[in-house]
């Protein structure tokens, strides 16, 4: 109290201001002051942080853990007793599996078990699996406790899992798949490279390089094509009973539009299952020489005096430089025997395949020769021989390629190679000019390919 005596009459002031307001609060509002219920509390710190805010006190609050009920779970629905889930990045089958409610000691056997006949990671995020349970005679039923047989469907494989009594373990096996073939166009233009196009326009890759391979007989894609060139491919393909694309199949008419010409070629297959390009008369579209050994690689040097990258002086290229990436496959040209296949300090590593008396073909710089292949191998057109590299003397990667004619070597993009003597006569004939008629209906008519694919078929 005394302190009070030692304030200025400004300082006393505000502390007896303070004190009545203390005052005035304590009894008028005290009695008000709100104290929740401990009860209460409890149930709000007990509540599932998904459930309503809103909680009514006269209620009771029922929380319960729905995460394994599978029709809840959106990625399974269950349809004619099969479940059907469409899988999601980082999904594997044994997480499936937990939430179908199958044990884990189950669900690790049964994965094993497949895993011995199929590979799980070819499984990929967007693809729907089909699981169906059944007894050991094959009657679909719902899951049960105790799982004697289940199929897992997916769209490259119809996989059968059976519990044996005997050895009490899971055992997979493939089931056939029947496939329906179908056969559809595509057309489109040059507007880059075209592999670029060929992707743009809807054709896969692997009906691309077909393309590719066939008319590399006939052009060279690097000085050839020009852009707004229009090209066309009539294909077939399979799909499995769910009516999903699984492959391609082979190209039965490709059209090729090059500079003031159009290119077309029609597949005909042979009694034995073979089958090979020819174009509208019969004869054979392929050359004793491809125009080119690297697919989709493009020239970086020519044939003919340059300023030597490496040594600074002009000498004469013999030779075309195809640029690629390091590792790409390079292909012999043609038929013949590798006469060489070793390091040179300039070519590095290189081959040399003698195709006959006349011709032979040379690949250097490879950055590694083919397993399959060594000195006086026998080698087709068309196969691996090696992979473009930079050995010898060499800026980056890519292949050197040259033509040697009677032990010269000449201009690879200049060179007329006589084409093979293989075309189509009697009856072969008359077969092909039947299926050429039927496809160029088609193409003028315009109408539904894969409708019409038995008629071809026939």
């Amino acid at each position: 109290v005394h302190f009070l005596f030692k304030l200025d009459k400004y300082h006393l002031a505000l502390f007896v201001t303070i004190i009545v307001s203390l005052t005035y609060n304590v009894i008028f509002w005290g009695s008000s002051v709100y104290v929740p219920d401990s009860t209460l509390l409890v149930k709000l710190l007990t509540i599932d942080n998904h459930s309503s805010p809103f909680i009514n006190n006269e209620e009771s609050i029922d929380v319960t853990d729905n995460s394994h009920d599978i029709e809840q779970y959106n990625k399974i629905k269950k349809e004619d007793g099969i479940y059907k889930i469409i899988l999601e990045e980082g999904d594997n089958l044994e997480q499936i599996f937990a939430e179908l409610q199958i044990d884990k000691k189950k669900s690790h056997l049964i994965t094993s078990a497949i895993e011995k006949i199929y590979k799980l990671t070819k499984l990929r995020a967007g693809e729907e699996i089909q699981i169906s349970f059944l007894t050991a005679q094959g009657q679909l039923i719902d899951k049960p406790e105790n799982i004697e047989q289940l199929l897992i469907d997916t769209s490259g494989a119809k996989i059968q899992i059976n519990y044996s009594l005997d050895s009490r373990q899971y055992h997979a096996k493939l089931l056939p798949i029947v496939l329906e073939n179908r056969i559809t166009s595509v057309g489109g233009k040059i507007t880059n490279s075209f592999f670029y196009s060929a992707q743009n326009s809807g054709l896969s890759r692997s009906i691309a390089m077909d393309f590719i391979n066939i008319f590399s007989h006939q052009i060279d894609f690097q000085r050839d094509l020009e852009f707004g060139s229009k090209f066309k491919v009539v294909h077939e393909y399979q799909i499995n009973d769910k009516g999903k694309k699984i492959k391609d199949g082979r190209i039965m008419y490709a059209s090729l539009q090059v500079k003031d010409r159009n290119i077309e070629v029609y597949m005909h297959e042979f009694s034995d299952g073979t089958f090979g390009y020819f174009n509208k008369d019969g004869s054979s579209i392929k050359k004793a020489l491809l125009r080119t050994p690297v697919k989709s690689a493009t020239v970086s040097s020519g044939f003919g005096m340059r300023k030597h990258p490496i040594l600074g002086y002009s000498r004469m290229h013999r030779g075309l430089d195809y640029a690629a990436p390091r590792g790409t496959p390079v292909i012999a040209s043609g038929d013949g025997v590798i006469e060489i296949m070793k390091y040179h300090s300039n070519y590095g590593r290189y081959v040399k395949i003698k195709h006959n008396k006349k011709y032979s073909t040379l690949y250097a710089h490879l950055d590694r020769f083919s397993s399959k292949f060594s000195a006086g191998s026998r080698v087709k057109q068309g196969e691996v021989i090696g992979y473009v590299g930079s050995t010898g003397m060499s800026t980056g990667p890519h292949l050197h390629y040259e033509v040697h004619v009677d032990g010269k070597q000449v201009n690879p993009a200049k060179i007329t190679i006589i084409p093979k003597s293989l075309n189509l006569e009697g009856q072969q004939l008359v077969a092909f000019k039947a299926k050429q008629t039927e496809i160029n209906k088609l193409l003028n008519e315009d109408v539904a390919l894969t409708e019409v694919y038995t008629q071809l078929k026939k």
